[in-house]
């Protein structure tokens, strides 16, 4: 009896090591597919509205944006990493900077993102305009806005 229950205990453990492996394997590709793809990117990104002005350029999985605003003229640069998976893009911040003297001024968009690392966005591509694209995005604070994109956004 005692040789039976050792030879189903070998079975068991030669066939769930394997598909063990296998789960993880899927696992962690699932985890990775968004930055994978997003390495494939190679895009130039514009957005304007009355208060901000965003600029920014993608390549290899490195979004840099430069956002300027109208009323102080202040300038913030931000570095992301960039992620994709179908209609959602992932934006992981890795830096950010006002850029020259404004520190002193009251600079708007500070508040809202200077504390913010992490963004998820839903993308929608306009029927209308070409090369348009609306974002949205709910956490921490309800945003929605358009933006021009030239280029590839992922690599699928």
């Amino acid at each position: 009896m005692t040789k039976i229950i050792t030879y189903l205990m070998k079975l068991i453990n030669k066939r769930i090591k394997p598909s063990i492996v296998v789960l993880i394997f899927i696992l962690f590709m699932y985890v990775l597919y968004p930055f994978i793809n997003g390495l494939g990117c190679n895009f130039k990104f514009i957005s304007e509205s009355p208060s901000i002005s965003l600029k920014g350029v993608c390549h290899l999985g490195r979004f840099t944006l430069v956002q300027k605003e109208k009323e102080t003229g202040a300038l913030i640069k931000q570095v992301f990493i960039f992620a994709s998976r179908g209609d959602y893009m992932y934006f992981i911040k890795v830096n950010s900077k006002i850029m020259g003297d404004y520190m002193a001024k009251d600079v708007y968009a500070d508040e809202v993102y200077r504390e913010q690392t992490f963004r998820i966005f839903y993308i929608k591509k306009s029927n209308i305009e070409r090369n348009t694209y609306v974002f949205i995005s709910t956490k921490p604070i309800n945003l929605i806005f358009r933006a021009k994109i030239y280029g590839e956004i992922s690599i699928f």
